[in-house]
């Protein structure tokens, strides 16, 4: 019995050891966690999105994921901006009196269509014509002190008259003089004979040189009294104080009787000429240079037209521009219309903004390539309407719009062509003045949403003033 007892009891205890020390099951194999490679998401996790393990094309024996693309290009990103226009006269004048005197007559009145060189007001003139009478005969007077006379052609000159006896006395005084030289080398006159005919040539010099000198003045004299003539003339002219224009008074300053100085404003006018005016930011100026083409709607008629002056330095904070009114649309002085354009944001890849995907300050792009999902880290430099323009992904890249939740770097997937997204077209051509992009394609359009994702203005291109 003790024998047995203790076989019984060491069966035992190997059977319970050979229990506790059984192996694994080999059809369960334990599988080493892969190694991660820098700046890839976790296997099983969304890129930057945070989806568990077994997410949208990961392993398993998944199938392949269909995802819509859009291949990107190269161009310039446009935004559409608009702010209030107002027609306008081409040429507003306040225009001056002048002369001085008291106003006579009013010629025309307010509202009046005048051509230029029209009297508009009319001062009282017969203290200027007296003025005038006067400086005439003070020219006359000069004219004739200096030798002139009038003749049949004009005035003609009797200087050489009045310069003929100092000039004749003066050519007798030089031959005898010389003769004097002659006879006294022979002899035939004393020293004292030969100095008084040197004294007497002199003399004539003198008088010669004096009454040059006498007729210069004179000619001044008369130069000033032409000038004095002049201005008597131009003082009868000014008391008529015309239109310097064809176009329409729309105000006058004076009534009959009141004194009017010179540099007075008598009047205001318009031309008939119209341009559209606006103002815009001094960010966007650069951007609409003299020529580009703008857009002004009135009356629910929408026209094009470019724009007819340079920018400028601000006024009160904007820059003051016109646009040309086209012959088509009457539109009175006064009429406020809207006036559209375009301004460039940025140059870069232009991507649909549903392929921006962001996590942890990051924005990136999923593209198609050879059948698997890849990611580009970008960076935005400006958003309008449905694209925006960024750096960090090559044009012709097939971005994948609306990623699926869960897309995992390398998953397999199934291209398919987005329809019906706009695309950057050909035949839409930027407006003058916008830089053309690389392809010569027109950009996408629209309202700018947000600035580049440093938050500073977009390069190369003025920011929307918000003049939506």
């Amino acid at each position: 019995m003790d024998i047995r007892y203790r076989i019984l009891t060491a069966a035992c205890v190997i059977l319970l050891l050979g229990a506790s020390c059984k192996p694994a099951d080999p059809a369960a194999p334990q599988t080493p966690a892969a190694p991660q490679t820098p700046g890839q998401p976790q296997q099983g996790m969304r890129a930057g999105g945070g989806a568990p393990q077994g997410g949208v094309g990961g392993g398993g024996g998944r199938q392949a994921v269909t995802v819509q693309v859009e291949a990107v290009k190269f161009g310039t990103l446009m935004v559409d901006n608009s702010t209030a226009g107002a027609v306008v006269a081409e040429t507003q004048s306040s225009v001056a009196a002048g002369a001085s005197g008291t106003v006579k007559t009013l010629l025309r009145q307010v509202g009046d269509w005048v051509e230029a060189g029209t009297p508009v007001v009319q001062l009282d003139d017969s203290q200027l014509k007296l003025s005038l009478r006067l400086a005439q005969a003070t020219l006359e007077d000069a004219k004739m002190s200096a030798g002139l006379t009038e003749t049949g052609s004009g005035y003609g000159t009797l200087a050489n008259l009045k310069l003929q006896p100092t000039q004749s006395a003066l050519a007798t005084a030089q031959r005898n003089y010389a003769q004097a030289q002659v006879l006294a080398k022979a002899g035939g006159i004393t020293s004292t004979d030969l100095e008084n005919s040197l004294t007497l040539l002199q003399n004539a010099q003198a008088n010669f040189e004096s009454a040059k000198l006498a007729l210069q003045q004179s000619g001044l004299k008369v130069e000033t009294a032409t000038i004095q003539l002049q201005q008597a003339q131009l003082n009868v002219a000014n008391a008529t104080i015309k239109a310097p224009y064809d176009g329409q008074i729309s105000a006058i300053n004076l009534r009959p009787g009141e004194f009017v100085g010179t540099s007075t404003a008598a009047f205001s006018m318009v031309s008939r000429s119209k341009v559209i005016s606006f103002g815009v930011s001094p960010s966007e100026a650069p951007g609409l240079s003299l020529g580009t083409q703008v857009r002004f709607t009135y009356g629910g008629k929408t026209v094009n037209t470019r724009i007819t002056q340079t920018p400028s330095a601000p006024v009160n904070g904007l820059v003051p521009l016109t646009a040309a009114l086209p012959p088509s649309l009457e539109a009175p002085l006064g009429t406020v219309g809207t006036l559209s354009y375009q301004l460039a944001v940025a140059q870069g890849v232009l991507v649909p903004l549903p392929a921006l995907q962001s996590a942890e300050n990051k924005t990136f792009v999923y593209t198609a390539e050879e059948g698997k999902a890849r990611r580009h880290e970008v960076a935005l430099l400006g958003e309008s309407g449905t694209y925006a323009a960024v750096t960090g992904l090559k044009a012709g890249s097939a971005a994948i719009v609306n990623p699926p939740p869960g897309l995992l770097i390398g998953a397999t997937v199934q291209v398919q062509v987005q329809e019906g997204t706009p695309q950057p077209q050909a035949e839409r051509k930027a407006p003058t003045g916008a830089p053309p992009t690389a392809d010569g394609a027109a950009p996408p359009q629209g309202q700018r949403r947000r600035p580049a994702a440093d938050g500073s203005a977009p390069p190369s291109a003025p920011a929307p003033s918000g003049g939506q």
